[in-house]
């Protein structure tokens, strides 16, 4: 559903994710720019690099006051996540960065958001988290290098971002931003 078609019928695009500092985010398209130009795909746009956390879909408008409140005030907002593997996932992409060691501190956050969530009667995808940021889209080939220089991400909190598909991509808007 268009952006314009979503919002006649009173939804939104919403999803809760890390979001980097326009800093980390230079820091992570320069590490990453010579497998970008090698596997020929379209890049994401820097301000949209981001790690999701849980992605809620199509959201009923009157439902974003309980979206928000699942937010608020989680205890385990701080950390880091170490990016350190570039992975094509499937045969045309995406291109993702992947930690190869654990985040704990990122792990609860999931996790203790995610039980919000669907203790509020959000449907989620129900497959395992697995944390990413997708660089990417439309591989035309795969780059040759698995591994970069560790990027390490730290984060002491998240946001809610409404999602809306263009012509040209998504625009993504910050509608709430979660302290750790």
């Amino acid at each position: 559903m268009s952006g314009a078609r979503r919002e006649a019928a009173g939804e939104r695009r919403l999803f809760f994710a890390l979001w980097p500092t326009p800093e980390l985010r230079a820091s992570t398209l320069a590490a990453t720019a010579g497998s970008l130009a090698e596997a020929g795909a379209r890049a994401v746009p820097a301000e949209n690099l981001h790690v999701t956390l849980a992605f809620l879909g199509a959201t009923p408008a009157e439902r974003l006051d309980a979206v928000l409140a699942c937010g608020r005030g989680l205890a385990a907002a701080r950390g880091t996540v170490t990016f350190d593997r570039l992975v094509a996932w499937g045969r045309a992409g995406p291109l993702v960065l992947e930690p190869t060691a654990p985040a704990p501190a990122l792990a609860a956050l999931h996790g203790a958001l995610r039980n919000r969530l669907v203790a509020a009667g959000f449907q989620l995808e129900s497959r395992d988290f697995q944390p990413h940021i997708t660089l990417a889209w439309k591989l035309s080939r795969r780059p040759a290098a698995a591994s970069i220089p560790p990027l390490v991400w730290p984060f002491d909190g998240f946001v809610l971002v409404d999602s809306e598909a263009g012509p040209t991509g998504s625009r993504y808007t910050v509608l709430a931003r979660f302290p750790g």
